[in-house]
């Protein structure tokens, strides 16, 4: 399938599912550019990143804030195109977070003593250039290989014969803790979109996410992002009981593929249950101490049927 053939039908399916939400649940928005919203006569989509209000328009790829396809993970990390999001939303997450993902993947190749290069700066004081460095494992030496370089390639010839004394630094980054955890937050959320649609991204705690993906500080430590391989054969979403069987939230489990070494690690994020009561128990714990029980969400076409996570949603939450 072509491109504007793939938006269109996301954008499709996804107007056809806020029609349905703004039928059941009061989902307030604002204007768009342009001009006033009926909902009951035209088809939006809203962008899941920021809330933003588009039309049919905005798969115009001359439009300034057009609607792009969103890769869930990632397409550098194996995700697929499933969603889209506001070309402003797509191009800042690949800058701001995704980034940070892939720089802690290369942290753990160099570690792990795969012996698969990773992107580096070899700073020789009076020049800096972009190298692979690589860890060998069985003969405990650390390689670099410039990437047709000529002008380093001439300096190295120089040196080859007064190594000794010589200084260097190699400059590594391993990606920034906070910009990672809300990578992977926002993995999530979008996840959860792709699913269920637009009836999580106007609540209260949809709002809480949303808000935390575009905050600049420091991620609180409740944040429940983990990494265990007893989860590998749980990906989807489950519903999160504490050891009371208090339902809270949502556990989003996906993979992510470092292509280098073909190898899949797969994570879990915790977000939030839709309403207040669920994101102020959420607020409320802590990460060192929870003992969690779960409960795969059923299968069955949300988008088409919102309702059914509407009572689904409401039924659990009596219980609360």
């Amino acid at each position: 399938m072509n491109y504007d053939k793939k938006r269109l039908e996301i954008f499709n399916t996804y107007s056809e599912n806020f029609l349905a939400c703004s039928n059941i649940f009061d989902i307030q928005v604002g204007k768009i550019q342009g001009g006033k919203i009926n909902i009951e006569k035209e088809f939006f989509y809203i962008c899941p990143t920021c809330k933003g209000i588009h039309d049919e328009n905005s798969l115009d790829l001359n439009f300034p804030n057009h609607l792009s396809l969103e890769h869930v993970p990632p397409k550098s990390m194996g995700g697929k195109a499933t969603i889209l999001t506001c070309k402003k939303c797509n191009n800042t997450s690949g800058s701001d977070l995704d980034i940070h993902l892939t720089r802690n993947l290369n942290i753990k190749r160099l570690t792990d003593g795969s012996g698969i290069p990773i992107d580096s700066i070899l700073d020789l004081g009076f020049a800096k250039f972009k190298v692979d460095l690589k860890f060998d494992k069985q003969k405990t030496t650390w390689n670099f290989q410039h990437r047709n370089n000529p002008f380093l390639e001439s300096k190295l010839s120089e040196l080859q014969n007064s190594w000794d004394g010589l200084k260097f630094n190699v400059n590594i980054s391993g990606g920034n803790p906070d910009r990672i955890i809300l990578a992977h937050v926002r993995i999530a959320y979008l996840k959860l979109f792709e699913i269920l649609g637009y009836p999580y991204i106007f609540t209260p705690s949809g709002q809480f996410i949303i808000k935390q993906i575009h905050s600049k500080k420091e991620v609180k430590n409740n944040t429940l992002v983990f990494k265990d391989p007893r989860i590998s054969d749980k990906e989807g979403i489950h519903l999160v009981s504490d050891s009371n069987k208090n339902w809270f939230g949502v556990l989003v489990v996906y993979n992510l593929l470092d292509k280098k070494s073909g190898i899949r690690e797969h994570f879990g994020v915790v977000l939030p249950g839709p309403f207040v009561e669920n994101l102020e128990h959420f607020q409320n714990i802590q990460k060192t101490t929870i003992d969690i029980n779960l409960k795969k969400l059923p299968m069955m076409n949300y988008l088409e049927e919102p309702k059914h996570i509407f009572n689904l949603f409401h039924s659990l939450n009596q219980n609360v």
